[in-house]
């Protein structure tokens, strides 16, 4: 499954960024919340398949087109009128359209995609479900770190909960 995120969107859709976020770096700290929020959200496999477009005429000094650590891809909308176009782009360039998700609550985009028979989501059924997932990796990631504990190594009170649990 390969993932087009409207950046920008996004970061409106869940607060990072408001009519009011002016101001020297209000972008760019939005971007990396942003960044940082996938990083944290995304598998590694899911990572290198998503791309996150950003409205842009001029790319931020130091931050052209570029694939983040984690293997997210980021561009901005230089050579388009906006990231809207370069998404309908990518849309219209995706071999196996059935295979994409696009995130956006932009109408125009939601059509795109539509268009092509690529899965849509708006902004934020996309942030809710990957809040849930992220919660679901958690609980799983602690259960797992649980089973592994020696039990030798446990405190009296956790014992006896235990116990008590199980008897």
């Amino acid at each position: 499954m390969w993932l087009v995120i409207d950046g920008y969107n996004l970061a409106y859709e869940v607060g990072w960024l408001t009519p009011r976020s002016r101001g020297p770096g209000a972008l760019e700290r939005a971007r990396q919340r942003l960044l940082s929020f996938l990083a944290h959200s995304l598998d590694e496999d899911a990572a290198t398949k998503t791309t996150v477009v950003f409205d842009a005429k001029q790319s931020p000094p130091g931050s052209v087109s570029r694939s983040q650590p984690n293997g997210i891809k980021v561009l901005f909308a230089e050579n388009h009128e906006d990231a809207d176009a370069l998404i309908e782009e990518l849309i219209r360039q995706s071999g196996t359209p059935k295979k994409l998700t696009v995130v956006s609550s932009d109408l125009r985009i939601v059509t795109a995609a539509k268009r092509r028979k690529a899965r849509s989501l708006t902004s934020a059924q996309w942030y809710k479900q990957t809040i849930q997932q992220r919660k679901q990796r958690q609980a799983q990631t602690q259960e797992r770190d649980l089973a592994k504990q020696d039990p030798s190594t446990a405190s009296d009170e956790e014992r006896d909960y235990w116990l008590k649990k199980f008897s």
